[in-house]
């Protein structure tokens, strides 16, 4: 599939928004900057929000 510039950079505005609304991008790294979850005992469910912040990382790199 082949997009348009406007329609990456759409869709790479709605990634980024969702990912900074949901503070996917405050979950810590790794050495090779893959996201994971620190604390299991939370209230969020953080093995869904690093999975989640890796998936949108891996589709904003193929993007941009």
């Amino acid at each position: 599939m082949i997009l348009s510039q406007d329609e990456k950079t759409t869709i790479i505005n709605a990634l980024e928004d969702y990912a900074d609304r949901n503070e996917l991008w405050e979950l810590p790294q790794d050495v090779y900057g893959k996201y994971y979850s620190e604390n299991n005992d939370s209230s969020y469910d953080k093995k869904f929000m690093a999975k989640q912040a890796n998936i949108i990382k891996k589709i904003l790199d193929k993007l941009c």
